[in-house]
């Protein structure tokens, strides 16, 4: 098994410490992918919140060394890759949800146009009546229906209540006309 379907495996079976563990073992070789980069700092952010961490019993020193690793990542992404919105989102969203700073939507606004992932715009689309905000928070929900990274299932677990009912509604609705129609 490659190093990153390890990784993935454990992101999947949630075992924080295992995945995170293989993870940087994969950023270690020369051709780590930017999303490799991007579901480990996600993956840190999950391990701060302290309901997961407890449930998952992670040490006081490993949730130091996850905050000090974000920003190290980030610097090592802007260095391999260049700027990245999604990973900046990751921090800003951290110290947003976690260490309590106050930063504002409109910051949160200015790194979601300011990269071509969907995720950044998970806050702007709650808060604003912005259509192409709603779509982009969209994509990061329908992105997160696999569920297979902690990533993945925290983008799930915030965006479901705006966007699960209304496709399960249209499926509904899908289903309803099938019926009709075969009838």
């Amino acid at each position: 098994m490659k190093l990153i379907e390890k990784a993935r495996e454990f992101d999947r079976l949630d075992k924080p410490k295992e995945a995170v563990e293989v993870y940087e073992a994969v950023i270690q070789t020369a051709g780590a992918p930017l999303d490799v980069y991007v579901d480990l700092v996600a993956l840190y952010f999950v391990c701060g919140d302290p309901g997961y961490s407890a449930a998952h019993n992670l040490s006081v020193e490993f949730l130091g060394k996850a905050e000090t690793r974000m920003l190290e990542l980030k610097e090592e992404v802007v260095n391999k890759f260049g700027y990245n919105s999604e990973i900046d989102f990751w921090i800003k969203y951290h110290d947003y949800i976690l260490i309590g700073y106050e930063i504002s939507i409109e910051e949160f606004e200015i790194v979601a146009l300011s990269g071509d992932s969907p995720v950044p715009y998970l806050l702007s689309s709650l808060n604003t009546k912005n259509d192409e905000y709603r779509n982009k928070a969209e994509q990061a929900y329908l992105m997160s229906l696999g569920r297979e990274t902690a990533r993945k299932r925290y983008i799930f677990s915030i965006l479901v209540q705006t966007f699960g009912k209304k496709r399960w509604s249209l499926v509904r609705r899908l289903i309803k006309r099938l019926s009709s129609a075969l009838k």
